[in-house]
């Protein structure tokens, strides 16, 4: 039994089997999210198993039975080795083969009792009510925190890279009909020609519809802006607000949409952001932005792990750095989010950045317990 499963699937188990008994640190947990995010196949087994571990009574299994199943992976330290959230490699095994032949038997046992659960939660899922809302494991939900990024091969062959702090769903008949996914965020898109199949991506304000195209958008609750950003191809925009409006994209345009077409633009007190925000227009199309050299545009420089920015405010800078570095800025002198930057980062630190900045523009700041404060 044990060469049936990988690797990867066995740490899966042991990830899930901590996290499900609130006994996974940080470490462990992001690791268990990194795992689902390069292993999308993973990603029901895991949703199916949390959702039916949180209602176990649900699920018709004897009393005793359930007992049982909570009892073993509550007491999974009897069964799972501490691995200090490092990765199980060939030659971790060979070196210590009568621990890992132990550890795989045991883990084993943990499996087998979670398998019941959801072997038990499908039969009680096709016997449910109708008019009982499905469970959620239908639709197949990607997602990223700050400071990380991530790389999706979606069911038609198509590729997303998903920015940090972005989230990716999409349902389980996707590409039966329509490709259709949710984007709550940023992604780059680069999509399978398909003809019979449009490939349409939904946010909060429009949906981008193609048929085989390259593209970025970026649409991050609270941002000043909107933007679908087309590097080759074709793709047609339609407004939520305005349905019968199609936008039209060519080669390296963008169109701009400023969140005042959803919301009125946020006060920013003692600042000229809202003002110059305000005076450009709601909806636009414009170029896309290349820096001196490069042929990348810095709307989609993300992909290549490059942060760039030309011409922005230095608020909406640190809007960008606060989900590449995860941390979080605030504004002591106000009148800093008014300065217009230009620049890029790789793999500078988060304190290089700052020294970067300050040395061509004049502030203090202090990064403490992952908080950056400009003075």
């Amino acid at each position: 039994m044990y060469n049936s499963f990988n690797s990867s699937e066995e740490r899966l188990w042991c990830l899930l089997s901590k996290k499900l008994t609130n006994d996974a640190h940080d470490e462990e947990l992001a690791e268990l999210d990194a795992l689902i995010l390069n292993n999308p196949g993973f990603q029901y087994q895991a949703e199916l198993i949390t959702e039916m571990w949180k209602q176990p009574v649900k699920q018709n299994l004897p009393e005793g039975e359930a007992a049982y199943i909570r009892h073993l992976v509550n007491h999974k330290e009897e069964f799972f080795l501490e691995t200090k959230a490092e990765p199980f490699t060939e030659e971790i095994i060979t070196e210590k083969e009568k621990i890992w032949q132990r550890f795989s038997r045991k883990q084993m046992l943990v499996l087998s009792s979670l398998l019941i659960i959801a072997a038990s939660s499908f039969f009680y899922l096709n016997k449910t009510k109708k008019e009982e809302q499905p469970i959620a494991a239908a639709v197949s939900s990607v997602a990223t925190k700050n400071g990380n990024r991530s790389k999706i091969i979606l069911p038609d062959g198509s590729t997303v890279w998903l920015n940090a702090g972005s989230k990716l769903e999409y349902d389980k008949s996707f590409g039966n009909t329509i490709r259709e996914v949710n984007l709550i965020g940023e992604a780059f898109f680069d999509v399978v020609k398909n003809p019979q199949k449009p490939f349409i991506v939904k946010t909060q304000a429009a949906n981008i519809k193609v048929l085989g195209t390259t593209f970025n958008v970026r649409s991050y609750p609270g941002d000043n802006k909107i933007e679908t950003s087309l590097i080759h191809g074709s793709v047609e925009v339609t407004l939520n607000k305005r349905p019968d409006e199609k936008w039209v994209l060519k080669p390296n345009e963008k169109l701009v949409l400023l969140n005042d077409y959803l919301d009125p633009i946020p006060q920013i007190n003692n600042s000229s952001v809202h003002t110059r925000l305000a005076q450009e227009p709601v909806i636009a199309i414009k170029k896309l932005t290349y820096q001196s050299g490069e042929t990348i545009a810095v709307e989609a420089a993300w992909t290549n792990n490059k942060l760039s920015f030309e011409d922005e405010s230095f608020l909406e800078v640190t809007q960008k750095m606060e989900r590449w570095y995860d941390v979080k800025f605030v504004f002591k002198n106000k009148a800093h989010q008014d300065l217009m930057l230009h620049g890029s980062f790789t793999t500078e630190t988060i304190d290089q950045a700052m020294d970067a900045l300050q040395y061509s523009f004049k502030f203090r700041f202090e990064i403490k317990n992952k908080e950056v404060t400009i003075y």
